[in-house]
């Protein structure tokens, strides 16, 4: 129904232009009114439902028709209580499903970790990050205070695909704010390399609801690293050009937005688990 919308902006826009008026019908325009209010109506319901509220959906039409009538059964102040309740409760069910899936997710994890160090080629940490070398670069391997330019995929352990940057530019970030598990595992990384690393949940975002992904998720990344950078030639090259920090790299403080998790950047602006706070980022200095 957006389109429809849409099209109804774009005439008002034009001030009902002759070209918009000519395509009118009245009966056609009621219906489709009373259609998409039935469609978002129905979507509510179904999400409802989807957390486990039950739901009488002729009861949900009934209330519907005999408000439009003019004829409703409940007044004010019933309604409000009903929807606070209903509130309540959709409150209740959303808590239980993420302790559910929170739940899952750590049993899965565990699971996935314990088969995964078993495998040729992974090798696991004292801190229980496991890594295979896909590609061996052969350059300087990056430390803590070092800022780095990545390319990288994310996946949960069962495959599905949470986030990538392989489809936009690449991540830089200073390696000792990122995740635990990730900052272990790219100090690891000789420049060039390419790794497979499985972080625990402890060492990635813990019991944080991050939405696009549940609480005791590990974490699955192919990391390309492309660069160790010269900061001060970042910082200078940035006071040049007037700009300031680019959208917040999912494995820093948050999951930027994730919804691009397509680029991890869509996710819904998750606040992250990063690593130590070191003081004034190099994106700070620019500002500065």
């Amino acid at each position: 129904m957006k389109s429809l919308f849409k099209v109804s902006a774009v005439c008002v826009a034009m001030a009902l232009s002759p070209a918009c008026l000519a395509d009118f019908d009245g009966d056609k325009a009621a219906y489709t009114l009373g259609a998409s209010l039935g469609q978002h109506l129905a979507g509510q319901v179904q999400e409802h439902q989807a957390l486990g509220l039950e739901l009488n959906q002729q009861q949900v039409i009934d209330g519907f028709l005999a408000a439009f009538k003019g004829n409703n059964a409940m007044n004010d102040e019933q309604m409000e209580q009903a929807l606070v309740a209903m509130a309540d409760e959709l409150n209740r069910l959303a808590v239980v499903r993420i302790e559910q899936n929170s739940k899952e997710a750590l049993e899965a994890g565990l699971a996935y970790l314990a088969s995964n160090k078993n495998k040729a080629g992974v090798t696991e940490t004292e801190s229980g990050v496991q890594y295979e070398v896909m590609t061996k670069g052969k350059g300087e391997k990056p430390t803590a205070e070092d800022m780095v330019k990545v390319h990288y995929q994310v996946s949960s352990v069962d495959g599905e695909v949470i986030g990538s940057t392989l489809d936009r530019d690449p991540n830089m970030f200073t390696v000792g704010r990122a995740i635990p598990g990730w900052a272990e595992a790219l100090q690891l990384m000789p420049e060039g390399s390419k790794y497979k690393i499985s972080i625990p949940s402890e060492l990635a975002y813990g019991d944080r609801n991050m939405g696009a992904f549940p609480p005791n998720s590990t974490l699955v990344f192919e990391v390309e690293l492309l660069e160790i950078l010269d900061p001060e030639a970042i910082i200078e090259a940035a006071k040049a050009a007037g700009q300031g920090p680019k959208q917040r790299h999912h494995s820093e403080g948050g999951m930027s937005g994730m919804g691009g998790m397509g680029g991890m950047g869509g996710m819904g602006g998750m606040g992250g688990m990063g690593g130590s706070k070191k003081g004034a980022s190099l994106w700070d200095q620019i500002q500065q």
